[in-house]
């Protein structure tokens, strides 16, 4: 039982970190705003496709990906699903690698440096964007893909709306930008639901855990 409940709050943990580490992007858009929107998806795509493939390569090296870089037949069914969808699939079939699916998702950067106007970037630019790549890409997906092993995809969506909550939030620490009262009350309905949701149970992982 105890070993249960460890997971169960481990998965919880990581799925946590991945949606506030997703909640970020809005604060790394604003540091280089006079970039175009292509310009900073092609350059988020792109270091976080080369950082989650460094990653993906390192799992190799240890023998974790098993056969065919851990991809499987199902890769190209893969990389056009969802986060949550991905996070099912990877309940069913633990074994696949979605690091290395992910990996070659976020590589669609050339789809928008297709559209960029390729604007001159200084060191400051690319720091930014390698950065963004690193923790919204490459951080967030492997955490989330971890912690799908241990919580239902249910409660992964009603997680990942945290990312809507907290991205004005980081906006109105860091630039003083302040939401409207919409936003405050859509938040505290997130929050609200999401308390609502995730505290009993994890009252009562603490009661077994004591019991235990």
């Amino acid at each position: 039982m105890l070993g249960g409940i460890s997971a169960r709050r481990r998965g919880l943990v990581l799925v946590l970190t991945a949606n506030i580490l997703w909640s970020s992007a809005g604060l790394f858009a604003r540091l280089v705003d006079h970039l175009d929107v292509w310009t900073i998806l092609c350059g988020r795509a792109f270091f976080g496709g080369l950082f989650i493939v460094v990653a993906a390569f390192f799992e190799w090296r240890r023998g974790a990906l098993g056969p065919n870089f851990g991809l499987g037949r199902l890769a190209p069914l893969l990389v056009a699903l969802s986060a949550i969808a991905v996070s099912s699939l990877q309940r069913r079939h633990p074994g696949m690698s979605m690091t290395a699916i992910n990996g070659l998702g976020a590589f669609a950067a050339a789809f928008a440096f297709s559209l960029s106007p390729h604007p001159a970037m200084t060191l400051f630019d690319l720091a930014v964007l390698a950065v963004f790549g690193l923790a919204t890409v490459c951080v967030a997906f492997i955490l989330i893909m971890e912690g799908a092993k241990h919580i239902p995809s249910a409660e992964i969506g009603l997680i990942s709306m945290l990312d809507v909550v907290l991205g004005p939030l980081w906006v109105f620490l860091f630039f003083g930008e302040r939401p409207g009262p919409l936003a405050f009350a859509g938040g505290a309905l997130v929050l609200g639901a999401l308390i609502w949701r995730l505290a009993p149970e994890i009252g009562r992982d603490r009661a077994g855990a004591v019991v235990g």
